[in-house]
């Protein structure tokens, strides 16, 4: 794992280094404290620079949930978190849910260990967001992403021979408060975290998964 120092990360972001400290702090980026100072880790920078269009206060990873539940389900929400859906097109929507999101990237020589242990995200689990199925919209994933399925993150380290790494092709993403209620990742989720992606064709599905998702929300819950 590459890390930054606090004056880099803080330059980075646009931001000063004791907000930094702040958000290592808070988790909301990862780091190690060495000393007196930090170290914060390369890839937490750029996935907070890659949410950056998020406005306001960072979005509470139950909130995130109830939101995806409700764009799944079609179901009500409260009024407050309501008025996030129908105030937020798709992109600023993405961002916002997935800000409760963190991801651990990793390397390993038995991937498809890792594969079996998780619930599949993102541009792994793709072929839940196509119109038309059997579709196909990128081809054999050569990356896994996941959220833990029935064991612990250290368990799969072990079990999986895992070895942090910015350069690595295991994804592992888990709320901030660490609880995954649903028995596989549901579809907007999966929605979500494509969203985030550096492919421009995986954002690209994650967002128009989505947009269509929020499209049928707001047909039935606005008067």
């Amino acid at each position: 794992m590459s890390f930054v120092s606090t004056d880099d990360a803080a330059q980075q972001l646009g931001i000063t280094p004791r907000r930094v400290v702040q958000l290592l702090n808070q988790r909301a980026l990862e780091g190690r404290r060495v000393q007196r100072d930090w170290l914060v880790s390369a890839s937490s920078v750029r996935q907070r620079q890659a949410l950056s269009s998020s406005r306001g206060r960072p979005m509470a990873a139950h909130t995130a949930r109830s939101l995806v539940d409700a764009l799944d389900e079609n179901t009500a929400l409260p009024a407050r978190r309501a008025e996030l859906l129908r105030t937020r097109e798709a992109e600023l929507l993405a961002s916002a849910i997935a800000h409760s999101v963190i991801i651990d990237t990793f390397a390993t020589r038995d991937p498809q260990s890792a594969s079996a242990r998780l619930h599949l995200t993102g541009e792994s689990a793709l072929d839940r967001l196509t119109s038309l199925p059997g579709e196909a919209l990128i081809g054999t994933a050569r990356e896994v992403h996941g959220y833990l399925q029935d064991t612990s993150l250290e368990d799969l380290i072990d079990d999986a021979m895992l070895v942090r790494s910015d350069e690595g092709t295991i994804h592992v993403y888990r709320f901030r408060d660490d609880e995954f209620p649903w028995t596989e990742a549901p579809a907007t989720l999966i929605a979500v975290d494509a969203a985030r992606s550096t492919s421009s064709r995986v954002r690209a599905a994650g967002l128009d998964a989505l947009d269509r998702t929020r499209t049928r929300w707001l047909a039935g819950h606005t008067s």
